[in-house]
């Protein structure tokens, strides 16, 4: 049986809670959730025990004892909800959203969007300021290839880019045209 384990301190451990549960059996896994971008606890953990009765009587044992300074609460985890995907979700579908400019251009998920435009201006290191065929300015880096033989960009080049579905106001330029 699948257990949730909320109001967790942030300096809680997995060796921690599998010592808490192992007091009413035998615990199969600890989870602990962490934040991607600072690697700390998120505050909360997944137990998972074989032996329901077991599992039963640690929810009912731990649901409201104090770790680390905090009241836990233990309750029987619920399937993950699905949660609402952007821009509808699923196959091929367009990232435009409320970018008019982008309209035209239908990707899949995986894909980037291939774009031309000119080069406008030219910035420091590989940077330039291109202009779209809407006059939409969109902040590029040369890369692979064209960067590895050094190939020159000037004010007026036709350049073929691809710009992540993402972020709309950066892309990669890979190919002059």
């Amino acid at each position: 049986m699948k257990m949730y384990v909320g109001n967790l301190s942030f300096e809680s451990t997995e060796n921690d809670l599998q010592d808490l549960f192992e007091q009413h059996g035998t615990v199969n896994e600890v989870h602990l959730m962490m934040d991607r971008m600072t690697g700390k606890s998120r505050g909360f953990a997944f137990v998972t025990m074989n032996d329901a009765a077991q599992a039963n009587a640690a929810m009912s044992a731990l649901n409201g004892r104090e770790l680390n300074g905090r009241t836990l609460t233990v309750n029987e985890a619920r399937p993950r909800e699905q949660r609402p995907r952007p821009y509808g979700g699923g196959g091929k579908r367009s990232f435009a959203g409320n970018r008019p400019y982008l309209k035209h251009v239908i990707v899949s998920s995986e894909k980037a969007i291939q774009l031309e435009g000119t080069i406008m201006t030219v910035l420091p290191g590989t940077m330039f300021r291109v202009a779209l065929a809407n006059d939409r300015l969109v902040l590029a880096h040369i890369s692979g290839k064209m960067r590895k033989r050094f190939i020159r960009l000037t004010i007026g080049d036709r350049v073929k880019m691809e710009m992540s579905p993402y972020d709309s106001a950066k892309a990669r330029i890979v190919y002059r045209l």
